[in-house]
């Protein structure tokens, strides 16, 4: 340990790390929108993070990593493909703790029109966005003179630049119909357009406030408690959004992002993501990243960078060919260490807030090295390692699974290769039955690598009970990649935090977990 505190010390994070604690730290990862409260309005809320950050404290974990919260359009559940780098999803709001809300007997009844979603299996985004949509109209229409000329709100709108982006694009998608920005007139006069439309620019200035408001708080009562945020964010953003709308220059619309093909993925994938115009964005100092992060600093203590690797190099394809006819850029094989390291440097100077790396997939050697001479952690997934834990590189973090991946559960039970060997590896004795123990051992391993984070999906812990858990095992799982189903990015826990957190067995059965052994 003195070792690897000399190095992250002596590394361009070292700022960073003294913030964060150069100790081992475990947690778990869950998105917003699986949780719910009884306070909960069909989705979780910022409102409830305050109730798992207190349960998180109480059984010893010290990191609660959360999906991105950035709103996207309408029809698109995936968080990582938002409709604004900044701008975060109103679905989010805790509509029971907004300021005024009980005072006026419409709105206060309102509220009770969303006890029809405690029951919910899962999350239905369309009727939770009409119907919160609906509420907070209503209740703009109601409190905004309230808000609009109070110290706080103003000083937001003013140090936020963004935002008035946000509602312009906002409002321009309904004027021209939710058509792609590239179908809209060429000159648009903004100050124009706010004059028309002064009550949907003031709906959507304060519903970024009131969701920045919430977030802050949970941010500075995890801050209290010794509970890290951790929040994610995407290499890039969608192609029909403010961010390319407004700040072009910064991207190259000739490609789009996506991987090739490979033994994972016969055809490759295409995500449709706008490359970065790295040479416009080092002219203009970064702004359009430091923007981004800024933002993300009152959100966050740490935040992971999704597809590190795309800081390096990226799989470009022509946006109306297959990820097969694709390349990598920059084409020069030789500049891309070079130019990760820079990139990442960039990050780091241009925020207080730790980076993680999600750094899996075909990646070159090189990036490992880069990572740790930045102290970056990388990730390693316990079942793809080939490493025994003790020869675990130190600032990495561990987990036994992801949101894009199986549950232990399921790759368990229905890997036909992958599992026996890794059981046999381990000394495990493999029948297709993931036993209470077989799990608890492996779960406890995985918090006691030599990484300095261990961080797993919650549902893991969860599937000890069978009342914590949905009876089918394919309803734990998050994410699909390169599927569409009303299935991705609609798991909900099946039960409240409430009763999730009140649970006694839970509470031992994980304290016994993170105990060295």
């Amino acid at each position: 340990m003195d070792q690897l505190k000399k190095h992250l010390l002596g590394s361009l994070t070292s700022r960073h790390w003294e913030t964060i604690g150069i100790r081992p730290h475990h947690g778990i990862c869950i998105p917003l929108f699986s949780l719910h409260s009884q306070n909960s309005s069909g989705i979780g809320e910022f409102t409830d993070l305050p109730l798992l950050i207190d349960w998180c404290q109480k059984v010893g974990f010290d990191v609660i990593q959360l999906l991105p919260l950035n709103e996207c359009h309408a029809n698109d559940a995936s968080p990582y493909n938002a409709l604004s780098s900044c701008a975060l999803d109103f679905v989010y709001l805790g509509l029971k703790e907004l300021p005024y809300v009980q005072e006026d007997q419409e709105t206060a009844a309102l509220l009770k029109t969303f006890d029809k979603y405690k029951n919910y299996p899962r999350i239905n985004y369309d009727e939770i966005r009409k119907d919160k949509l609906d509420f907070l109209t209503k209740y703009t229409d109601k409190f905004f003179e309230r808000f609009e000329k109070t110290e706080a709100f103003t000083k937001f709108i003013r140090q936020n630049n963004w935002v008035k982006e946000y509602a312009a694009y906002k409002i321009l998608k309904q004027i021209h119909k939710l058509k792609s920005w590239k179908e809209w007139p060429a000159e648009i006069n903004l100050d124009e357009l706010f004059h028309k439309h002064k009550n949907d620019l003031h709906f959507y200035c304060l519903i970024q406030f009131l969701a920045y408001l919430q977030m802050a708080k949970v941010k500075t009562y995890a801050s209290e408690k010794g509970v890290l945020l951790k929040g994610d964010v995407p290499l890039s953003i969608n192609p029909d959004s403010v961010d390319v709308y407004f700040h072009r220059d910064v991207f190259d619309l000739n490609y789009v992002i996506g991987i090739p093909p490979d033994d994972f993925n016969l055809y490759g994938d295409k995500w449709g993501f706008y490359l970065f115009n790295w040479q416009k964005l080092k002219e203009s100092n970064f702004s359009w990243w430091k923007t981004r992060l800024s933002v993300l600093s009152n959100l966050y203590h740490m935040y992971r960078v999704d597809h590190a690797v795309g800081f390096f190099r990226v799989w470009a394809i022509p946006p109306h060919e297959k990820p097969s006819f694709g390349q990598f850029l920059p084409k020069d094989q030789h500049t891309w260490e070079n130019l990760g390291r820079e990139n990442l440097r960039m990050l780091i100077d241009s925020s207080a807030l730790l980076p993680l790396a999600e750094d899996l997939g075909f990646i070159p050697s090189f990036v490992y090295g880069v990572l740790r001479d930045l102290g970056i952690c990388g990730t390693k997934v316990l079942r793809w390692e080939q490493k025994p834990l003790k020869e675990f590189e130190p600032i990495s973090i561990t987990t036994v699974s992801t949101h894009d991946t199986e549950t232990l559960r399921q790759w368990w039970k229905r890997t036909n290769s992958e599992a026996p060997r890794f059981a046999a590896s381990w000394g495990l004795k493999y029948d297709g039955l993931l036993t209470p123990e077989i799990r608890k051992k492996i779960l406890k391993d995985a918090h006691h690598s030599r990484s300095l984070f261990h961080i797993n999906l919650l549902p893991e812990y969860l599937a000890f009970f069978d009342e914590l858990v949905h009876p089918n095992p394919d309803d734990e799982r998050i994410n699909t990649p390169g599927t569409v189903s009303t299935l991705n990015w609609s798991y909900r826990l099946k039960q409240p935090l409430e009763q999730m957190t009140a649970h006694a067995g839970l509470i031992d059965l994980i304290r016994e977990i993170l105990k060295t052994p």
